[in-house]
């Protein structure tokens, strides 16, 4: 029996149970083929803050979008735009850093993320 470790289980059961409700909650529009399926952040060694938004394609086809992370870093929304692409079927962790944002200045993080210009 192959083993998985926790990361990868979360990440998948995550994109799974995504997958099951995409649809359900839409406003009358299709289903989107791009779902996020989590969001979190950490500080890096050098103490800027780096943001990561799990992306999966839940359809048979390739699909592109804008990942926009928009955290809220103490009360002050910071918005980034990342280009995706992903292959049928593929989850992608896509990161970026605020080199500019301290840890020693953070007093509070919500994460942000969505897609934009699904294609």
């Amino acid at each position: 029996m192959a083993t998985m470790d926790r990361r990868t289980l979360l990440r998948r059961t995550g994109a799974l149970s995504l997958a099951a409700l995409a649809g359900c909650t839409g406003s009358g529009g299709g289903q989107s083929p791009l779902l996020v399926a989590s969001e979190d952040f950490r500080f890096a060694d050098d103490g800027s803050l780096v943001v990561s938004a799990t992306v999966s394609n839940v359809s048979n086809a390739r699909h592109g979008a804008t990942l926009v992370f928009a955290p809220e870093i103490n009360g002050e929304t910071r918005e980034r735009r990342v280009e995706v692409e992903l292959a049928t079927h593929e989850t992608r962790v896509v990161e970026t850093t605020y080199a500019d944002v301290s840890e020693s200045d953070v007093r509070s993080v919500q994460m942000h993320a969505y897609l934009e210009d699904v294609r």
